[in-house]
């Protein structure tokens, strides 16, 4: 059984990320196989009325619960467990919004994303995502609930995550910028964040070297709409209780509602967690000195977005190319350091680093840093 975020298709393939996973189980291959032919029965009775698919049958089917299967390593041993979600799995077909002057009311959570909610809540250590577009509410809002609940605890967690969108994390402009000894989220995606309470450089968000000099050259980094595809979640990867989520699923609840989508959760699977942590933290870093180095910029193409409100955004961009990039080009290296005192910060600020230590050096769960609250030393 293959499955993962990848389409097959040239852009899917060589202008996008994403993963692919091949699970040799019947058992698994069984559930995927229903689920294609209730899809086909379900186009079937359609007869080609588009308001008729999707049909009540098919999301019942889909809202149940398939078997958990057991996993095995190439030794035969025990190596977790192994459960698929699809979807439509809900009744309305469509998120319910709360009607404008009304009181907010959050729309039924899905069954597929109650269960990944609840690994969300569970999390010791931390999480690492990665995601195309999820929308809201999603695993982005969850993400943000769970970190807000363990940073009241007072509790060491770690988050790192990208995606191709800005506006997902949206959400973490002010409760994930700020980075201390208990907690240490990176995660940003906000054009022009605030620079308060420790704002740190991570990114969840797509650049490319924007310009020729020494031997780097101009990215091309976008080709079509998605760069970042893949749609993974990987939680405490370094412990017994290892949890990848993955598969086509977007991780918010409009594919639950509307998308025809396949979610696997993996759990206890520590080979399996420890090479997606490994990709998605290479796709996280890849974008992110590309995404600070690309700041000022953003900048100052705002700025003259807002005083030039007419104007076309590829001219504004290229005029804040040619005003901001031959500054930014020349302090791009100025932080290296090309002795042994870049390990400095690391000394320094061991309890603001508890967090991380803790995520990459859990050894069955226990970490080997004990952090205290407060915020980076300067």
């Amino acid at each position: 059984m293959l499955c993962g975020s990848t389409n097959w298709t040239a852009t899917g393939l060589c202008a996008q990320s994403n993963n692919s996973i091949i699970v040799e189980s019947p058992e698994l291959a069984a559930d995927y196989f229903a689920y294609w032919k209730r899809l086909k029965k379900d186009t079937e009775d359609a007869d080609g009325v588009a308001t008729q698919l999707q049909g009540k049958e098919l999301r019942d089917a889909d809202k149940a619960e398939n078997n958990l299967h057991e996993l095995t390593d190439d030794a035969g041993n025990p190596s977790g467990d192994i459960q698929v979600w699809f979807s439509p799995n809900t009744a309305q077909k469509s998120v319910p919004r709360s009607k404008k002057g009304g009181t907010p009311k959050a729309p039924p959570t899905p069954p597929d994303l109650a269960r990944v909610f609840e690994r969300i809540e569970n999390a010791k250590q931390g999480v690492l995502f990665l995601a195309f577009i999820p929308g809201n509410p999603s695993i982005i809002s969850k993400l943000k609930e769970t970190y807000n609940a363990k940073r009241k605890q007072k509790q060491l967690f770690s988050l790192r995550g990208a995606a191709t969108s800005p506006d997902p994390a949206s959400l973490f402009r002010v409760d994930l910028y700020h980075r201390s000894g208990i907690s240490d989220a990176t995660v940003r995606a906000v054009a022009n964040p605030p620079d308060t309470r420790g704002a740190s450089a991570g990114v969840s968000s797509v650049a490319g070297f924007f310009a020729t000099f020494a031997q780097w050259e101009a990215e091309i980094y976008k080709i079509g709409h998605a760069v970042i595809h893949d749609k993974i979640l990987v939680i405490d990867p370094f412990t017994d209780d290892s949890v990848v989520v993955t598969g086509s699923h977007n991780l918010g609840f409009k594919a639950s509602y509307t998308n025809d989508e396949n979610m696997v959760i993996i759990r206890k699977d520590r080979q399996v967690a420890a090479a997606y942590a490994a990709h998605v933290l290479d796709v996280y870093e890849h974008y992110r000195w590309r995404w600070k180095l690309q700041e000022p910029i953003r900048n100052a193409f705002q700025k003259l977005k807002e005083a030039n409100s007419k104007s076309k955004p590829a001219d504004l961009w290229r005029q804040a190319m040619e005003e901001v990039g031959p500054a930014v080009i020349k302090k791009a290296w100025q932080k290296l350091v090309p002795d042994d005192t870049w390990q400095d910060f690391y000394v320094n600020n061991r309890d603001f680093l508890a967090a991380e230590d803790n995520f990459w050096s859990s050894f069955g769960g226990v970490g080997i840093s004990s952090g205290t609250p407060r915020d980076l030393v300067k």
